[in-house]
This record gives structure tokens, C-alpha cells and sequence, in this order.
């Protein structure tokens, strides 16, 4: 918990340093959701920005629109994947409703199905979080790649996942209650924050990678 609540602080940080280019950013990306072509890549050129801020790295509009050109098909395929897994939970949270399956099983059965369907939509969540932000760091930015990177690191530091999904559900909901956020920050907040996140948990593999190297010369 206490290295998500750094990471959570430092993003706070870098997010007020570079708060002109963030704002920015955030409201070109709620116009580029509109149409659902570009709303993937957008949020992939977001993301672009955030790692570049994350990194301490000065960043532009060239990062932008850098990253929505790089990653356009594999923020869509990211994007599908999403798709298909809110199909499949929206599907049997309904189909499990009592009186909607054709098997006539009891309420309380149907509870349990719809709970352990819930589990598995948090767990979704928990394992989403890191998909652009691994996309940015990635050598080999295949699809498959990233979700076996997304789920090391969520076994790795299963508290720390958890801390850092209850710190974005709270500036959720802490944007939809004043609703200005959403328009001024909160995306971009949330690109900075996921960066820092995995550049933190990536710290431990690229220390034994730099001490590997140097064993080997």
C-alpha cells in the first residue's frame, strides 16, 4: 500500500508541474471519444504523454499524436478485448438474474454465480490497468505480450493493484461528483498515475537485468 500511496503522490506532483499540457490533452481526448474510430488511439496518445511525464521526460503534442499513430491498431485490439470481456460480464450478470435463466435454478444460487461473475470483472480491472502503460514500455508490443506482462505484475504485487484500483475508483468518483474534473483532468491524471505505476513496479526486473548485464562483461 505505501508504495502505491508514493506513486499516487508523485503522479499528484507531476501532473501539477505539467498541468497546461495535461488539461489539454484531456479535453482533446473526451473530443477524439466521441467518434468511436479514434477513441482507442486517443486514449493510447494520452498515455504516450503520461509515460513521457512519468518518465520526468519533457513532454509535447508530437507525443500525442505520436502515440495515436503507433499504437492506433493495438489500442483497438486492446480496446475489442475490453469489449468482449464487458459482453461476457454484462451477459451473465443478466442471464444469472433470478427469473431470467431457462434453468430455473434458485435465487440464491443465481447470487452466487452473479458474485463470482463480479469477482471476475474486479479482477478484469486489476489486470486492465497496466495494458497501455505496458504498451509504452515494451520492447515487443504484441497483444499476447502484454497480457502475460499485465498478469506478472499483477501476481507479483497483488496489494499493490488493489491499493492502486481504489485510488482511481476514488478520483472517479470524487470526478463524477464535482463532474468538472472529468472535463479538465481526470483522464490525463489517470495516464500519469498508470505510468508511474508500472515504471515503479518494473524498477526490481530492470535492476536485475542492469546487475545481470554487468556480471556477464
Amino acid at each position: 500500500m505505501k508504495d502505491s500511496l508514493l506513486v499516487f503522490w508523485s503522479a499528484l506532483r507531476d501532473t501539477v508541474d505539467e498541468f497546461f499540457l495535461l488539461v489539454m490533452t484531456n479535453a482533446l481526448t473526451l473530443l477524439l471519444l466521441i467518434p468511436l474510430v479514434t477513441a482507442p488511439p486517443a486514449l493510447a496518445g494520452l498515455w504516450a504523454v503520461g509515460n513521457r511525464i512519468a518518465r520526468g521526460q519533457t513532454a509535447s503534442w508530437r507525443d500525442y499524436f505520436g502515440g495515436f499513430r503507433t499504437y492506433f491498431g493495438r489500442a483497438w485490439a486492446l480496446a475489442a478485448l475490453h469489449l468482449v470481456a464487458l459482453a461476457a460480464l454484462g451477459s451473465n450478470l443478466w442471464f444469472y438474474t433470478p427469473g431470467n435463466n431457462p434453468f430455473d435454478l434458485s435465487p440464491q444460487v443465481c447470487l452466487l454465480i452473479r458474485a463470482a461473475w463480479i469477482g471476475v470483472g474486479i479482477f478484469w480491472l486489476l489486470f486492465s490497468q497496466y495494458f497501455l502503460p505496458l504498451l509504452m514500455e515494451q520492447e515487443d508490443r504484441r497483444l499476447r505480450v502484454t497480457l502475460r506482462n499485465a498478469a506478472a505484475l499483477l501476481v507479483m504485487r497483488p496489494g499493490f493493484a488493489v491499493t492502486l484500483l481504489i485510488l482511481i475508483a476514488l478520483t472517479a468518483a470524487i470526478s463524477t461528483l464535482f463532474t468538472v474534473p472529468w472535463f479538465v483532468i481526470t483522464l490525463s491524471f489517470w495516464a500519469v498515475l498508470t505510468n508511474k505505476a508500472v515504471l515503479k513496479l518494473l524498477e526490481p526486473m530492470r535492476e536485475m537485468g542492469r546487475q545481470g548485464d554487468g556480471e556477464t562483461r
